[in-house]
């Protein structure tokens, strides 16, 4: 006998599986419910394995979905990021024709899909669909390519890199795209390319098929920013490849480039020679803009940081790693419902699979890390609820620092040249809360806005990973956004910081 919660997400299921869109009719098998009800099983049992509630799931019939308007200047409503919320009216858009913008396209879509469609009362540009399952494919502003799904979740872990104008950003898991269409909308919010604002985006992704995704929801893209986006098909783990120069955007430097190119340079002595070829140069993007696509040279800049030992590296990291999906309740539900989709197979939740994700993600996060400059952010995200791939591995993170390893760190700051004073291995990094300060702790903050749930951090043998109490408090400075109190689909954030000496 199933207990009432199996039965409310079998009937969700049932729904999914009858429903005219396409996911139901790309379907070839309608899951019955003795299926539905053996991976409602697997998903209630992962949930309990992990010290979760195992009634998760149920809250999907809940959750609403989000859209973003491209090209809208999207920021957190409030002073700093996740600061006290204000009302739409109050916010910073006091361009009229743009609030006036979004409030036309809530209303369009609230027509057009029959169900409340309202402002984000936590980022500017993004819409709250109240109906979770609403189709907006078929949609006008969708068609026109005037906004793009995706979960406030989501945009909270992109918009907590923090971008400036003159960015490099590296989004090593960055398919299917919805994060890095985002962080190209806000380097386009601050001009057109220029000495001024020459950020790019560089994506990385393992898989062809999700590249192609990404690679298409670009072209779609009515984004100005787009012309920012390079995208590369590579294992996130080993990518090693610079930003661009940042005069990437200027034609006239790349005709003089290829002048320069084309002779040789006699200055160079064969030892400089050998150094300069030793640096890792930029490959052919698997795709972007004109101007990105065109060979990246060793200019004078990039050989003046060999010459010093100090190789060009990324002013912010995206590590949206690969992972369980058992936090976005979404995916799952697509992935229970479509026999097509062979993602849910035996090993989708099991423990094999769950280790071999965490070492994963801990090797992302270590790539992104070696990636990253001085003073620059890294983003370690997940949209699993698992604390093996979330707090277990930023505490693995804090080990490896405070282990013999740290002297490879050492070597590397060293072997860099951005640092000359001696290194302390308690204060090579940083983590900083992706909202600026803890959410208990901000005046007049409403928990019913956005509420998050606690960190797991009593189920990590911290004496086993060696992990300082001073690291704990680190730790504690990460948040979990929770499907069934968020408002969202559940997510992980961790901002780390490479701290300058």
């Amino acid at each position: 006998m199933l207990d009432r919660s199996h039965q409310n997400s079998i009937s969700t299921l049932q729904n999914i599986s009858t429903d005219s869109s396409p996911l139901a009719k790309n379907s070839s098998t309608i899951f019955t419910p003795t299926l539905q009800t053996t991976w409602l099983d697997k998903i209630s049992a992962f949930y309990s394995k992990n010290n979760l509630e195992n009634n998760i799931y149920d809250s999907v019939t809940n959750l609403p979905r989000y859209v973003r308007v491209v090209s809208f200047p999207c920021k957190f409503l409030s002073t700093g990021p996740l600061t006290r919320p204000l009302t739409l009216s109050a916010t910073c858009c006091k361009n009229k024709k743009l609030q006036d913008e979004l409030l036309h396209l809530a209303a369009l879509l609230e027509k057009e899909l029959d169900c409340s469609v309202t402002p984000s009362k936590i980022i500017l540009g993004l819409l709250r669909i109240s109906n979770g399952s609403a189709k907006i494919k078929n949609t006008t502003p969708y068609r026109s390519g005037q906004i793009i799904g995706i979960d406030l979740s989501s945009a909270i872990t992109a918009l907590s890199l923090q971008i400036c104008p003159n960015d490099h950003i590296l989004d090593l898991c960055c398919a299917p795209g919805g994060k890095l269409l985002l962080a190209s909308d806000i380097l386009a919010g601050f001009g057109v390319p220029s000495i001024n604002s020459y950020g790019s985006i560089t994506g990385v992704d393992i898989s062809s098929h999700r590249l192609s995704t990404c690679k298409n929801l670009i072209k779609k893209s009515n984004s100005l920013g787009k012309i920012r986006i390079r995208l590369f098909l590579e294992d996130g783990t080993k990518f090693n490849t610079m930003p661009p120069d940042d005069q990437w955007w200027d034609y006239t430097y790349h005709k003089n480039a290829n002048k320069k190119r084309k002779r040789s340079d006699p200055s160079l002595t064969p030892h400089v020679t050998s150094k300069l070829n030793s640096v890792p140069l930029c490959k052919m993007p698997w795709y972007s803009s004109k101007l990105l696509r065109l060979p990246c040279l060793l200019t004078s800049k990039h050989k003046s940081l060999v010459l010093l030992k100090k190789t060009p590296l990324y002013d912010k990291v995206l590590v949206d790693a690969e992972c369980t999906h058992d936090g976005s309740l979404v995916h799952l539900t697509k992935y229970i419902s479509n026999s097509t989709n062979a993602k849910l197979d035996n090993d989708f939740l099991s423990d094999h699979r769950a280790d071999s994700v965490a070492n994963l993600q801990f090797n992302l996060l270590l790539n992104g890390w070696n990636s990253l400059k001085p003073d620059g952010i890294l983003i370690y995200s997940t949209c699993s609820l698992s604390y093996k791939q979330n707090e277990e591995v930023i505490a693995r993170f804090l080990s490896y620092m405070n282990s013999k390893n740290s002297n490879l760190i050492r070597k590397f700051y060293q072997a860099t040249s951005y640092n000359t004073k001696k290194i302390s291995e308690n204060h090579i990094f940083s983590i900083e809360y992706p909202t600026i300060e803890p959410l208990d702790q901000i005046e007049n903050f409403s928990k019913d806005l956005l509420a998050v749930s606690p960190l797991q951090l009593e189920h990590i043998n911290f004496a086993l990973l060696n992990v300082t109490n001073s690291d704990l408090a680190s730790l504690r400075k990460c948040i979990r956004l929770d499907p069934r109190v968020s408002d969202t689909s559940g997510m992980f954030i961790s901002k780390i910081r490479k701290n300058v000496f």
